[in-house]
């Protein structure tokens, strides 16, 4: 059973064979819905009649809601609708207890909107600890239908699907323009991920500098070995050559600006319009596609393109149920969906990028005419800590490493050395070592220390660490995304784990919202 159980909180949940495979299957199944060729669609069909699916919106909509609802109607389930309004989110419940409830009563596939961000993937990892503290086979299934300014996997399966239709079906190679607000664009960002379904990518990306994609986002493409080039406008864009076959655009998300960018909503929509005079600058057999809704006062898709050939967006809107029905066919394990399926085993052979180096012995703690230090006969130190920071930064630090890596006893000294006269704190601790685990603590409390292992008066190792490639295991580590499902002001007791980015950089492994060491250790 190639789908089940499995949670599809971000695109790349499933593998590039997995998503080719599911749009083949959806294909056959759209072609089988427009013939009403009921034998094929029979074979779609989930027989489940003791399952239950639940829609939980907490956020509005209107087309996946009700795409969704038809796509459970088409298969004998029970269709559940949540109503947020009256339900204990609003006498303060945890996500995780809400959901384990309803795990509880019987619920298997969760269709999940909100306004945070990782909600699924939080619940998947919670749900599967709740299922097997009381002994339940059945893991639940969260299916993210778009979290915050995070994703929205489920529009990028019926957007690829699309893509491979005007393709006809080729996935050697893909170019398209994602136009307007990449910023907070859910399925822009599903697309970074989703594109690498083609062997061969070009994205042109153009929106107003305000509300260009992230950096990350756009490292990430790169990484993928797509070719990305950025422009401001669309006339910009227009003045070039090779203008995308595809120009995806998005709505711009009014409710998450601030006012500086609402003050220039006009002129920002302006740069991205369609206006008559573009037409002839694009190839006949260009098609302009949208999520939707189109805003009908303002529309950057303009009602005189209903009518013409660049009119995509309604084919699009009309593989909606398709893809979702076919999707929710292989969740439930139909084995008609998941039985034919064949694939590649994908191993991770990554290794952890090195963290703790191994320097010179070459002199005992209490080397004479250096520094003047406690000697101890066998134990560890550790010094360099918070290099540069103020007296009481450094003491405060030294008592959360004591703290946090258990150093039993309070015993740390301030030293002076004698040649630049240059204060620094140091660490002693008879008769003690730490183990791997302690030694990971350390270096993400306190990268750029050095940690020394004394025998016999002597120093006999000394290792310094450098910045560890993730942090996490702290209770104090907080995301500063308002909106992340791990940020602590929302007290769903998620912790928080990050990648290193850059030196001194990481990305949130629930929203990847990029931010600095310093904002992250926010103890």
């Amino acid at each position: 059973m190639v789908f089940t159980p499995k949670t599809l909180d971000v695109i790349g949940s499933l593998s590039k064979q997995e998503q080719l495979y599911l749009y083949q299957m959806t294909k056959e199944y759209k072609k089988a819905a427009e013939e009403n060729d009921l034998e094929t669609l029979a074979k779609f069909k989930a027989r489940r009649p003791h399952r239950s699916i639940y829609e939980v919106f907490l956020e509005d909509s209107t087309r996946t809601k009700e795409s969704f609802r038809n796509a459970i109607a088409f298969h004998d389930v029970k269709g559940h609708m949540f109503d947020a309004s009256s339900s204990s989110f609003n006498k303060h419940e945890s996500y995780a207890d809400t959901f384990n409830m309803l795990t509880w009563y019987g619920a298997d596939v969760f269709i999940v909107r909100s306004k945070l961000e990782w909600v699924c993937t939080w619940l998947s990892k919670n749900g599967a600890e709740y299922a097997n503290r009381h002994g339940r086979e059945a893991l639940p299934i969260f299916i993210n239908a778009w979290d915050g300014k995070h994703e929205h996997p489920t529009q990028e399966l019926l957007d690829q699907f699309t893509f491979l239709e005007q393709n006809n079906f080729n996935s050697s190679k893909i170019h398209v323009a994602l136009i307007w607000d990449l910023l907070h664009g859910r399925t822009v960002h599903s697309k970074v991920d989703g594109l690498a379904i083609f062997e061969s990518v070009v994205v042109d990306l153009i929106a107003p500098t305000e509300l260009q994609l992230q950096e990350y986002y756009v490292d990430t493409m790169k990484n993928h070995w797509y070719e990305v080039r950025i422009f401001e406008s669309i006339d910009a864009y227009l003045d070039k050559w090779d203008v995308a076959p595809i120009c995806y655009f998005t709505r711009l998300q009014l409710e998450r600006m601030w006012d500086e960018i609402l003050k220039k909503e006009t002129q920002l929509r302006t740069a991205v319009t369609i206006r008559k005079e573009h037409l002839s600058l694009f190839d006949d057999t260009t098609k302009f596609y949208h999520p939707l809704p189109r805003h009908k006062v303002t529309p950057v898709l303009p009602s005189f393109l209903d009518a013409t050939s660049f009119n995509g967006w309604e084919q699009q809107s009309s593989n909606w149920v398709h893809i979702r029905t076919v999707l929710l066919s292989a969740m439930l394990g139909v084995e008609y969906v998941v039985n034919w399926f064949e694939w590649a085993q994908v191993t991770n052979d990554e290794e952890e990028e090195q963290f703790v180096f191994e320097a010179p012995t070459s002199h005992t703690p209490n080397t004479p005419g250096t520094q003047r230090v406690h000697p101890i006969h066998d134990g560890i130190t550790i010094d360099h800590i918070e290099k540069g920071k103020t007296i009481q930064q450094i003491k405060k630090w030294i008592n959360k490493i004591i703290s946090v890596i258990d150093l039993y006893q309070e015993w740390w000294e301030r030293v002076a050395s004698w040649k630049t006269w240059v204060h620094k704190w140091i660490i002693f601790r008879p008769w003690v070592d730490l183990d791997e685990k302690q030694v990971r603590q350390l270096a993400a409390l306190s990268p750029w220390c050095t940690l020394n292992r004394i025998k016999e008066w002597k120093i006999w190792q000394k290792l310094r660490l450098h910045m560890p490639p993730k942090l996490y295991n702290f209770e104090e580590l907080s995301c500063k995304n308002d909106l992340c499902i791990s940020n602590k002001k929302y007290h769903e007791n998620v912790p928080a784990e990050f990648t290193k980015y850059t030196k001194d950089t990481f990305i949130c492994e629930y929203c990847s919202t990029k931010q600095t060491y310093e904002e992250v250790r926010t103890w």
